[in-house]
């Protein structure tokens, strides 16, 4: 997995984990992304990757991806991210080679509150919908990227279990200005209230690599 895609997965998770904090709701789900990839414009590739996204009521998220373009992952790091609100940190999981990579200080963004309209109140009020049955207000959705903040696409969060039900997010690629990425993610199946088995969550075993450490 190249690091621009390995990027987009840690970002998602990440953007999930930011606003996370204390008794969470438990949940289970499935997670559908598409990312498309352009180059000057043109649609060069399309990606697919199927999983699940599990969340315990300490508030650490499972990301983990079983099938990338429709194939079981054969040992890649990043097809599984664990975050753990709890001590801000973010795992890059590699269950075939039972690796898992530290990112401590990984930079994100957060839903950030516009400004607000003084020549037409009606403006300032949220546009709300709903997503696999649950309600969710669209909020804005912005990446750090070249030293400056973009307003990058719009999620579909759920404030009262603190989900992002669908997500859609453009992408720079980080050394190439002529490409990018359009991301669009979906949680189904959506079982709020149910605890996740624990031992999905167990890096026991595992061998952990920080940043300054060769892999």
């Amino acid at each position: 997995m190249n690091t621009h895609i390995k990027t987009i997965a840690l970002f998602i998770c990440a953007s999930a984990a930011l606003t996370t904090y204390g008794q969470a709701i438990p949940l289970t789900a499935k997670v559908h992304q598409t990312e498309q990839v352009f180059m000057n414009g043109q649609l060069v590739r399309t990606h697919t990757r199927d999983g699940i996204f599990l969340r315990t009521s300490t508030g650490v998220i499972l990301k983990q991806w079983t099938l990338i373009d429709g194939k079981r992952p054969t040992g890649e790091p990043g097809y599984g991210v664990l975050s753990d609100t709890q001590k801000g940190v973010i795992y890059s999981v590699d269950y075939v080679r039972q690796a898992a990579y530290l990112h401590p200080s990984f930079a994100t963004s957060q839903n950030q509150k516009p400004q607000q309209s003084t020549k037409n109140p009606e403006s300032n009020a949220p546009e709300r919908g709903s997503f696999e049955g649950l309600s969710c207000t669209y909020k804005a959705v912005y990446v750090h990227a070249n030293g400056a903040t973009t307003n990058a696409g719009r999620d579909c969060r759920s404030d009262a279990y603190g989900i992002d039900l669908s997500q859609e997010v453009t992408f720079p690629a980080p050394m190439n200005p002529a490409q990018y990425s359009k991301v669009s993610e979906q949680l189904t199946d959506i079982q709020i209230g149910a605890e996740p088995d624990q031992k999905l969550f167990d890096l026991q075993g595992f061998t952990v690599y920080r940043p300054d450490e060769k892999k």
